[in-house]
């Protein structure tokens, strides 16, 4: 293969890899959970295309993009999970269910307040 054709089938690969990325970042715009994996994704992909074209200040600067993504990504998930073992655990040893409600104090007179305090204790419900 000759290197004017390499060059051109490089440049061909990053316009398409840019259109891709202007189509994901729109999509992870409306719904970051279901898209930005796959943005990350494509910007990995758009960045070992630089590196093999020795584009290294190109490739480092995506490079950094996509692991603040992933980080980002883990850290959602990890929220996403403890929010899921807390629901778990207030259902098993609470006995809470989807129609659960909150009360905040804001919402209430100081003795009103007090009352639904103590009644929720007596029940065994957990107060936070």
């Amino acid at each position: 293969m000759s290197e004017e054709f390499q060059d051109l089938c490089f440049t061909e690969a990053e316009n398409l890899y840019k259109r891709a990325l202007e189509i994901q970042e729109n999509l992870a715009n409306e719904n970051p959970e279901a898209y930005m994996p796959d943005f990350a994704t494509t910007l990995n992909n758009l960045a070992l295309l630089y590196s093999k074209t020795k584009q290294f200040n190109e490739a480092k600067s995506l490079y950094k993009r996509v692991i603040e993504i992933r980080e980002n990504l883990a850290n959602e998930n990890k929220i996403r999970e403890n929010c899921r073992t807390y629901v778990n655990a207030m259902k098993k040893y609470f006995n809470y269910t989807a129609n659960m409600r909150h009360l905040y104090r804001d919402q209430h007179e100081l003795e009103e307040w007090k009352e639904l305090l103590i009644s929720n204790l007596d029940q065994g419900f957990p107060i936070f």
